[in-house]
């Protein structure tokens, strides 16, 4: 611990930055398109956690890490059971450039009045896919809508579902 004075300055000396390579892509959809909205990354060695990270909300990441071999895992939305693994990757000393796809189908659209009349831009909607299987419990998966109205919901794995909208309250 170190003693700083008010109305003094010190510098730290840390040592000199070490600089890591870098995997850069985009979580993207079978189809290609980018996944809509923050997803959370999970890198894993073994069972060891070692880095959970938000891509951005188009997508797209970039992480810093030591090269070695990752199982990386994602989260979808905002509940645990929307976790999805998309198997290892190798980084190397010299850094990575690969998007991960998401398996399943990618629901997107736009919702309107049924007269086809745009929604007001301050709407609140959420919208949500539950399987009608009950299979997996709690895999209920959400959107909301943007400010156009848009809507996107991804890696839909095979099955029937309800698709729900849920006006919310201002």
């Amino acid at each position: 611990s170190r003693w700083l004075a008010a109305g003094t300055a010190q510098q730290l000396d840390f040592g000199e930055p070490s600089t890591l390579p870098v995997w850069t892509g985009t979580l993207v959809s079978r189809s290609g398109a980018p996944h809509v909205g923050a997803a959370t990354m999970r890198l894993f060695q073994g069972e060891r956690l070692l880095l959970q990270r938000k891509t951005g909300p188009d997508g797209r990441f970039a992480l810093g890490l030591e090269p070695g071999t990752y199982e990386v895992e994602v989260q979808l939305g905002r509940f645990d059971a929307n976790e999805v693994r998309l198997g290892q990757v190798e980084l190397t000393e010299t850094g990575l450039q690969q998007d991960l796809v998401l398996p399943g189908t990618l629901l997107s659209g736009q919702v309107r009045f049924e007269s086809g009349a745009p929604l007001p831009t301050d709407y609140k909607l959420e919208l949500a896919v539950d399987p009608l299987d009950y299979k997996k419990p709690f895999a209920r998966q959400c959107a909301f809508l943007d400010a156009e109205g848009r809507y996107a919901i991804d890696a839909l794995e095979p099955g029937v579902y309800e698709f729900v909208a849920y006006p919310l309250e201002p």
